[in-house]
């Protein structure tokens, strides 16, 4: 999805060179407080952001809201017909489900979803621990694990998977929030492209991946 705004943004502003630093959100946070240059920085959890800031690296304006997002459900086997909720994960035909490490933002959502329903330690016996969303999804597509959960937005790049059930908005509250860093805070450059990032067109190309506004997040 950042690809395709990217693409566009550079449509719109040619002169304007962007170079990005994909990954775990976490893991930029360290490469970050480690010393590298970095003008924006996108996120998919608050904590990244908490570390930054409480190391004096963020700009005076802060965080700025830029989407929201859902879990869902995926298989790719046949035999896996629609499953009613996330209790349903507990009963057959499933007997695997991959899930993100808890160390990185969706496993901690994927948590903090299943955690309130009682279903955490349950789930967390049949569980395929993987690195990513992107194993996460590679391992549902090849049949190594017959549900996941992954981000509602990213079942678009999933070959042969459907969505079996997502979660409501505030189950967890998924958000994705921008922040110009101090090194960046006198570059226009950082400034326009933060500001295309917000704009409504960017909105519009979110929610088409199936992002939700910032409006719709729960507070």
């Amino acid at each position: 999805v950042l690809h395709c705004l990217l693409a566009e943004f550079a449509v719109q502003q040619p002169s304007i060179p962007v170079r990005t630093i994909c990954g775990a959100s976490d893991e930029l946070a360290d490469h970050v407080l480690r010393g590298v240059h970095v003008d924006l920085f996108l996120s998919a959890a608050d904590e990244p952001l908490d570390r930054l800031e409480q190391a004096g690296l963020l700009a005076p304006e802060g965080r700025i809201p830029l989407g929201a997002n859902r879990l869902a459900a995926i298989t790719a086997t046949p035999g896996i017909a629609k499953l009613s909720g996330p209790h349903a994960l507990l009963q057959e035909p499933v007997h695997s489900i991959a899930l993100a490490d808890p160390s990185c933002p969706l496993g901690r959502y994927c948590r903090a979803y299943l955690e309130p329903l009682g279903l955490w330690n349950a789930i967390r016996q049949r569980a395929l621990f993987l690195d990513n969303p992107r194993v996460v999804l590679a391992a549902v597509e090849s049949g190594q694990a017959d549900v996941g959960l992954v981000y509602r937005s990213d079942v678009h790049t999933a070959r042969h998977c459907r969505i079996l059930f997502t979660s409501r908005p505030a189950e967890p509250a998924i958000r994705y929030t921008a922040a110009l860093l101090r090194c960046g805070e006198q570059s226009p450059f950082a400034r326009n492209l933060l500001a295309f990032l917000t704009s409504p067109l960017a909105q519009r190309r979110l929610q088409r991946f199936g992002f939700q506004t910032p409006e719709a997040r729960p507070s």
